[in-house]
């Protein structure tokens, strides 16, 4: 990966870096896009991007460079990816789809992102409008959270948004275990308040913290005993959090890419879905279905 460190900046120069396609394809809440500018917050950490002589500029607020290193998985190279993607045999799909998506999301990367807040985000985000579950978790960070205090930037139009603008972090689990469902609805949760209230009270995040050893399905079996989380849920945490790239969410965008892929004209189950496209494309899965979805939702 072509990145460079000066002072408290990464400097990103390569097609495999797009913050609008890495923060806009499904797999993140914490962000707010500001002008030309995309502040990235996750846990209690704070980042800005933006583009300068040509580069991206990831500008380090709060936390260290090694922790946006590692979430923004700068360490691989994903041109090569595409790469081993590409040598695929298609017989089944349509190629020339698949070619496509993957030169219109040149940029996408899956970021590393902590579990707990991964899991929290995907539950008040299972059949919701965006808007509505975006404000929901910006409402939870700011009443539950601690503010973001940020060092000051040496891009003057970042410093004088920072002015104005207010970052949050996100609630860590014993504060959350203070909130009832009564809570959750106010904020906008909805059914999914009940889902929240008994996931919180009850997750063993030690547990989650050891799992390395167990096989992809045996820990989306573990997932899927929280309420609120089902199989797409539960694989998109799996993906975005704990690293494992074996998976295929399998939403209502994938589903019409993957009839779009095989011209298939029988009604398949999303899960017969997501088991046949982990069949064909195993560990590059993850990857696959992230350009496939960014692609299909985008030219809609």
């Amino acid at each position: 990966m072509n990145y460079s460190i000066c002072k408290n900046k990464i400097i990103v120069e390569c097609e495999e870096f797009c913050p609008k396609e890495i923060l806009e394809c499904g797999q993140v809440f914490s962000y707010k896009k500001i002008e030309d500018f995309y502040f990235v917050y996750p846990g209690e950490n704070l980042a800005v991007i933006y583009k300068e002589n040509g580069k991206y500029n990831i500008e380090v607020l709060n936390g260290d460079l090694e922790f946006f290193i590692n979430y923004f998985d700068l360490e691989t190279d994903y041109r090569k990816i595409k790469e081993e993607i590409k040598k695929f045999s298609f017989k089944e799909f349509d190629k020339k789809l698949i070619l496509k998506a993957l030169e219109f999301g040149a940029g996408i990367r899956i970021l590393k992102q902590e579990f707990f807040e991964t899991l929290i985000s995907f539950i008040f985000s299972a059949n919701n409008n965006i808007k509505r579950f975006t404000n929901s978790l910006n409402t939870l960070r700011r009443e539950n959270g601690r503010e973001i205090v940020a060092c000051k930037s040496d891009n003057v139009e970042v410093q004088k948004i920072l002015e104005t603008e207010k970052f949050w972090s996100f609630p860590n689990v014993f504060t959350m275990r203070k909130l009832d469902e009564k809570y959750f609805k106010k904020i906008g949760a909805g059914y999914r308040a009940e889902y929240l209230a008994d996931t919180i009270k009850n997750i063993d995040l030690e547990k989650f913290s050891n799992l390395e050893c167990l096989e992809t399905d045996k820990v989306l079996d573990e997932l899927l005993k929280f309420k609120g989380v089902g199989r797409k849920v539960g694989e998109c945490v799996l993906l975005f959090s704990l690293g494992r790239l074996d998976v295929f969410p399998v939403d209502t965008w994938i589903e019409k890419v993957f009839f779009e892929m095989t011209k298939e004209k029988t009604k398949i189950s999303r899960e017969k879905i997501s088991k046949q496209l982990i069949n064909k494309f195993g560990k590059f899965s993850g990857y696959v279905q992230q350009y496939l979805f960014y692609y299909k939702r985008e030219i809609k």
